[in-house]
């Protein structure tokens, strides 16, 4: 059994709720089961680190935050339609990070990777 998460743990908001996530995977993957997941690391690009908005923008303060807690200005546009922007949570792992919430929650991990999303990782 194979669970993938594609772009999914940055969205989710507090290390706990990560934690609470990862270990109901665990627990659904049957033994020998893998879980594939990737984390954007968007700090590799200029044009998304430019983006980054203060959080009292929403009203937060930074000690209301997780280190690595991220508001992105996101804009988008439909064909045919005008550039609609937003904001947007992200959460930006360190890879330590990733490995202390792997071993918390009863994963091992086997392999990872680096990939600027232009081609194979």
């Amino acid at each position: 059994m194979v669970c993938l998460a594609f772009a999914v743990l940055h969205h989710l908001p507090g290390a706990e709720l990560r934690r609470q996530v990862l270990c109901r995977v665990h627990e659904l993957l049957a033994p020998g089961g893998c879980f594939i997941h990737s984390e954007w690391q968007f700090q590799h690009s200029p044009k998304l680190m430019a983006r980054r908005q203060p959080w009292d923008r929403i009203g937060l303060k930074d000690e209301d935050l997780e280190e690595g807690d991220t508001l992105l200005d996101w804009r988008h546009a439909l064909v045919g339609q005008a550039e609609r922007s937003g904001l947007r949570y992200v959460h930006l792992f360190s890879r330590s990070e990733l490995a202390d919430l792997a071993a918390q929650t009863g994963f091992v991990v086997e392999r990872e990777f680096d990939s600027d999303g232009d081609g194979p990782g």
